[in-house]
């Protein structure tokens, strides 16, 4: 197994390392880099000028695409002195004309470009194509290039050089650059480089000076900035300037800033967090498709109606973080060990910061993205959602309109130790997203399932609290319940009024939560008075067996004031009761629900009837409690506490759909795995009662379970009826 890298240059020099054995990327090389070209002059052998083609593709509207194309690295240009490239140029050094109005200027540059090439014509003689354009340069009159049909487009473009009868461009030929190379050698040692010993590699070679600027971090100089930079005395020591005060070979820096340019300019490996832009790679091939569904994560659909594509993508992303929960990540990526590294930069003027770095392994890069995506999770979340991201983390907190530049730098910093947080594998998230979040909803009163999975992932990860995916009516915390208790008054009032006038008490959600015990009385002897008594069919008996539940677990002790962190649990608490009312009472409502002799609202006459029968034999059990099993939480229909070992799980199986077989099929495996059999196992005996094809009533109930609890049973009180399905 390769080990990560453990500091940035290193791995971008890997990656380069990676491109360049792809003959699938074009890659420069050492000396050459990668250009927009525009037009091609095509020349005759003896260098007569033949034309002035446009060689852009075009998009489907139509929009020029310049090529993409490797050349002699000219290296930038600063100042205004006079510098051309090697077989390239804009048509002001090529043609010695271009659309800046300075013809006397563009002279100076063609003949600053022509004496460049014609230094090279005795070591170049025997390439005709080089000969060909030398000849050229010799007798091309600049005033020419104006009368030209595609001149109006060329001007002021990157330019190549073709002679007919030749398939490459004249920069393309293996002598000319060998020749390109060489004279950059020779130029290098009359400079007087600096050697030393490179920090990268550690060995003797020849120093970089100045490092290559990089493009594309947000926020940077438009000009490009560097990572590597000394430009004041100040930052200088030990007699050494610029560059050589942090030693890098040359060739390395030429690799390291490549690679860094090419992941900075690919927009499916760069996503910007709060003011870092970020970018993740891999320096193994085999990783690509990690990388593919990294990007699904980094980067959120704006859009609420996700396209199909994308939908297949965050498809994707999910089934990639369910193998990574179960150990199976080699069936989505070639190589779970490859190294994977994320790194984000900030800008710092004129140079570039490291905000955070991740040298990691794509099965832990998974591992920490399948335990936030674990955190967030939450009962009630937009169904096909991609996870939430670090950005819409923020976005959630925030204020939409953020026009301070205060609350620009908050975000940002708030963006950046959540980032840390998530790829870091941290144990808690910053305090400031917990304040951020809870001040939101105390001022807008508004609870969604994002500020909900967001106050379930803080809570889950710094472990002070126990908090589920669904509502937990058993949880020990009363703030939790005090929550539960004004979504059950909220539900009330806007059953009986409607939401249009029936959103009082929703709106009291922020004011609540820190002092409940001021408000929560007052507000539920307005309920019992004005609210239940209005609702209609079983609702009322619903809706009071709830607030029963709930006082019970509150022992008349509502606490008069809640810290923040138990104002996080009281939020939790009424979104995740609002998300258990608006189904099972939208149940209630449709006449979908059965109430059993013990209070419970049971899903179907059936459940109702096994309910019944426990009761006869005396039994005491519990309704569909949370149980945590190795897949994650599943609830039994039925529950008889025996102690661990004994305890009896009850299914009953009712329908038969190739949706409700599968469910079950999931279901009986995962019992299976933890542990529960038919034939009982260590952690209990799983008791299915499979009505699927057969007619029920009291007494085929009664006997489907007379054999386990025989030794239990009552008389009964009246006669069984004969099978039916009623």
């Amino acid at each position: 197994m390769t080990q990560p890298l453990g500091s940035p240059l290193p791995a971008l020099i890997s990656y380069y390392n990676r491109l360049e054995a792809d003959p699938n990327q074009m890659v420069a090389g050492f000396g050459f880099s990668l250009e927009k070209i525009h037009f091609q002059v095509v020349l005759e052998s003896d260098g007569t000028f033949v034309s002035l083609d446009d060689i852009r593709e075009r998009s489907d509207r139509g929009k020029p695409i310049p090529l993409s194309r490797l050349v002699p690295d000219g290296g930038g240009r600063s100042g205004t002195g006079l510098k051309p490239f090697f077989c390239w140029d804009n048509t002001g050094y090529t043609l010695g004309r271009d659309n800046k109005g300075k013809p006397e200027r563009a002279a100076e540059m063609f003949a600053a470009f022509r004496d460049l090439h014609l230094s090279f014509r005795e070591e170049l003689g025997g390439d005709q194509a080089f000969a060909a354009l030398c000849r050229f340069l010799e007798k091309w009159d600049p005033a020419r290039a104006e009368s030209e049909s595609t001149w109006s487009e060329a001007a002021g473009l990157n330019v190549v050089f073709k002679v007919r009868g030749h398939a490459a461009f004249v920069h393309q030929s293996d002598t000319v650059k060998a020749a390109w190379l060489r004279r950059q050698a020779a130029d290098n040692q009359t400079e007087g480089r600096v050697h030393g010993v490179s920090l990268v590699s550690g060995q003797r070679e020849e120093i970089a000076r100045l490092h290559p600027l990089l493009s594309g971090v947000i926020g940077a100089n438009t000009m490009g900035a560097a990572i590597v930079s000394f430009n004041a005395s100040s930052f200088e020591s030990y007699g050494k300037s610029q560059s050589y005060n942090a030693p890098v070979g040359a060739v390395d820096v030429f690799r390291y800033t490549t690679a860094l340019n090419r992941l900075l300019a690919d927009k499916a490996r760069r996503v910007s967090i709060g003011d870092a832009t970020v970018v993740f790679w891999s320096d193994r091939a085999e990783a690509a498709d990690a990388e593919e569904i990294a990007q699904q994560f980094f980067i959120e659909p704006v859009a609420k109606d996700v396209a199909a594509e994308d939908g297949k993508m965050i498809s994707r992303l999910w089934e990639f973080l369910k193998a990574a929960r179960q150990g199976r990540l080699e069936d989505h990526v070639s190589d779970s060990e490859a190294p994977f590294y994320v790194l984000g930069l900030s800008p710092n003027a004129s140079r570039l910061s490291v905000r955070y770095w991740l040298a990691t392994t794509v099965r832990q890069f998974a591992e920490r993205l399948e335990r936030h995506a674990a955190d967030l999770e939450i009962a009630g979340a937009r169904p096909g959602a991609p996870p939430l991201v670090i950005r819409g983390m923020v976005a959630e907190i925030m204020p939409q309109e953020m026009t301070s530049d205060s609350q620009k730098r908050y975000a940002a910093q708030l963006a950046g130790e959540i980032a840390r947080a998530v790829l870091g594998g941290l144990p808690r998230f910053p305090e400031a997203l917990l304040n951020s979040i809870v001040r939101r909803i105390r001022s807008d009163g508004v609870m969604s399932w994002r500020r909900a999975s967001i106050l379930k992932a803080f809570l889950k990860r710094e472990g002070s609290f126990d908090v589920d995916v669904y509502l937990n009516k058993e949880h020990p915390e009363k703030a939790y319940h005090c929550g539960r208790l004004l979504a059950v008054l909220a539900f009330a009032q806007e059953q009986a009024l409607g939401k249009v006038n029936g959103g009082v008490v929703r709106r009291n959600l922020g004011s609540v939560m820190a002092t409940p015990g001021l408000m929560l009385g007052r507000l539920q002897r307005a309920a019992e008075i004005g609210h239940i008594p209005k609702l209609e069919g079983d609702l009322p008996d619903f809706v009071r067996d709830e607030l029963k539940d709930i006082n019970v677990r509150l022992q008349d002790d509502v606490p008069s004031r809640l810290s923040l962190r138990q104002q996080s649990l009281f939020a939790l608490g009424f979104y995740q009761q609002l998300q258990y009312l608006d189904y099972t009472g939208g149940q209630v409502k449709a006449n979908k629900r059965w109430r059993t002799p013990q209070g419970e609202w049971a899903r179907s006459k059936l459940e109702v009837k096994v309910a019944e029968a426990l009761q006869r034999f005396k039994l005491v059990y519990m309704y569909e409690p949370r149980a945590l099993l190795d897949e994650g939480e599943r609830w039994p229909d039925f529950v008889v506490r025996r102690g661990r070992g004994k305890d009896l799980f009850i299914e009953v199986l009712g329908m038969n759909t190739p949706e409700y077989n599968n469910r079950w099929d999931i279901k009986q495996h995962a019992y299976e795995r933890f542990g529960i059999t038919r034939e009982g196992g260590p952690e209990g005996r799983l008791i299915v009662l499979d009505f699927r094809d057969r007619a029920y009533n009291e007494r085929v109930v009664h006997e489907a379970l007379r054999p386990y609890f025989s030794n239990q049973e009552d008389s009964l009180s009246q006669e069984m009826q004969e099978p039916s399905n009623d």
